[in-house]
């Protein structure tokens, strides 16, 4: 075992294992008078309890130093519902939702919008219509929550079988001009 000082100025001793930090600074740098030792990071793996299967700790499969799992919450995904006329409507609520920390599945073609040549006429066959509804219901399935935009109050054909849908599997869901919000729960009239 060689001696060596921290970039920091600490000395202490250094092992032959490749993944240390030095305990004052939290640097992997080290140097001596003839070395200048750059330590390989950690290369952790998770480690389940036996009796629950959740993991318990991290450990280092190089120098076998051990850590508590750390683990981080999934972020709320968020499905959007309305109107593809409202593509000033979706996009900021993307945006809003996005900078809250969520996750946003949205529509990916704007049908009815006009001005951009996303969905200005372009058009869609029925049996497309049918599959991109399809489609977005799939989207609200992995979702914990819908996000109605239903800007002037407007609910067409294709949203109000989506919030349908999201109520009938339980989904939580959110409107944009009434404030309100729907829990599985809680029956609500169809004819907003």
């Amino acid at each position: 075992m060689k001696y060596f000082q921290c970039m920091c100025g600490h000395t202490k001793a250094w092992s032959s294992i490749p993944c240390q930090v030095c305990k004052v600074c939290g640097s992997d740098l080290a140097k001596s008078p003839n070395t200048h030792r750059e330590p390989i990071p950690h290369k952790w793996r998770t480690i389940y309890d036996q009796f629950t299967g959740k993991p318990a700790i991290e450990q280092c499969k190089r120098c076998g130093e051990t850590r508590k799992f750390i683990k981080l919450e999934r972020p709320k995904i968020v499905c959007l519902c309305g109107s593809t006329r409202f593509k000033d409507a979706f996009d900021e609520a993307n945006y809003q939702e996005t900078m809250a920390g969520k996750i946003v599945l949205s529509v990916g073609f704007y049908m009815h919008a006009t001005g951009n040549k996303h969905g200005e006429s372009i058009g869609s066959t029925l049996e497309q219509k049918v599959a991109l509804d399809e489609l977005h219901k799939r989207k609200i399935d992995l979702a914990d929550e819908v996000f109605v935009l239903n800007v002037g109050g407007y609910i067409g054909e294709s949203t109000q079988s989506e919030l349908d849908y999201a109520l009938a599997h339980g989904k939580f869901v959110r409107f944009l001009e009434s404030g309100l919000t729907y829990n599985s729960e809680i029956e609500i009239d169809s004819a907003f």
